[in-house]
């Protein structure tokens, strides 16, 4: 079962409760100017609203969020993670000495037909972009769980949740 509390997205107040199949919440019509978050059961298992169960189910929310974003910059999985943190110690360090060890970029090198010293900027580059990006959403994740974990109320809580990650990383518009 799928627990789920709709609330206005201009006071973040409970405009009421729904459950259904798990998936089912996505096909609830909402009309303009509510949002919708799914809650485990306990969040609502007593009537009013169990803060601490929700603060607990928002800190998984944004946790997986900006996971979710962070996967529109790199390749999911703990392995590909470790291979860019080679790839890039081992550009840094080839830098430093180009006779350092580099078993990562030789391969990937060799396999796109280039050389080391062509292969280590642009190892470098992306790193350094992902340094600015990764750390803009760690703040902004950080920060979010941070005033959640010191929201009393739905509202308090819901609210610092609706976080809009790509905002983080798009150009501010000029005012017209």
């Amino acid at each position: 079962m799928e627990y789920w509390i709709v609330y206005s997205l201009d006071t973040f107040q409970e405009v009421y409760r729904g459950s259904g199949n798990p998936g089912s919440s996505g096909y609830q019509p909402l009309p303009e100017g509510l949002g919708l978050i799914v809650v485990p059961f306990s969040v609502i298992s007593k009537g009013d609203i169990d803060v601490e169960a929700l603060r607990a189910a928002m800190n998984l929310f944004v946790d997986a969020s900006a996971e979710a974003f962070r996967l529109q910059f790199l390749t999911a999985g703990a392995g590909q993670a470790m291979t860019y943190q080679r790839k890039e110690a081992e550009a840094r360090a080839w830098l430093l000495d180009n006779t350092a060890r580099t078993p990562f970029l030789e391969a990937e090198a060799f396999s796109c037909g280039v050389t080391i010293a062509e292969l280590v900027p642009v190892v470098i580059a992306r790193a350094d972009q992902w340094e600015v990006v990764g750390a803009l959403i760690e703040g902004e994740r950080m920060g979010a769980k941070d005033k959640i974990a010191r929201g009393e109320t739905f509202a308090d809580i819901v609210k610092v949740g609706r976080i809009s990650w790509q905002a983080l990383v798009e150009p501010p518009t000029a005012a017209a």
